[in-house]
């Protein structure tokens, strides 16, 4: 009978939501670090050392602090690597940031905006328009995209004119990273 692991941390638990591959936290950490430090980009830690991260056996390097955050927006290194029970079944905690609030990256680089829902509250993809969409394009799309305050609305969509903002609960795009990796997925 296989030995099912029950214990770990944060990053274990959001790993396993994005239901992610060793080979895709490795794509995954690079485009990270391509934000915060083109220097670590190919750098990807190997399977033995994410396993202790994802235990929280080791505490990773400071660059490699710098890249897991990138990796989970609002997230500090510290949330991260709490320890959490996957065996309750309990939510993943969220990260301390508001949506919509500014979170300075440990890198202290740039500035971090959370990301709205995929889904609209009536499940309705933002980027097909399809209900209940779970397309592998419109996840890597979404999780790929970076986010800002929309300077139409000011965050605040409901204090415009309806229909005159465009933005998604007060965000708006900012960046989209690996756009020609798009066609690989």
């Amino acid at each position: 009978m296989p030995r099912i692991c029950k214990s770990g941390t944060v990053l274990k638990a959001l790993v396993r939501q994005r239901d992610w591959t060793q080979d895709r936290f490795g794509l995954e950490y690079d485009r990270a670090a391509a934000r915060v430090d083109s220097g670590m980009v190919g750098y990807a830690p190997n399977i033995r050392t994410v396993r202790r991260w994802l235990a929280g056996q080791v505490r990773p390097h400071i660059d490699h602090r710098h890249v897991l955050e990138a990796m989970f927006p609002g997230y500090t290194i510290d949330e991260l690597l709490a320890p959490f029970d996957l065996s309750t079944g309990a939510p993943i905690p969220a990260p301390r940031t508001l949506a919509g609030q500014p979170a300075v990256t440990a890198a202290g680089t740039r500035t971090v905006w959370q990301c709205p829902p995929r889904l609209s509250f009536g499940g309705v993809c933002i980027w097909c328009d399809r209900h209940g969409c779970t397309d592998i394009q419109c996840v890597w799309l979404h999780e790929s995209t970076e986010w800002k305050v929309c300077s139409d609305c000011g965050g605040a969509p409901w204090t415009t004119p309806e229909g005159s903002c465009g933005c998604l609960y007060g965000l708006v795009e900012s960046t989209v990273y690996a756009v020609a990796d798009r066609e690989a997925v």
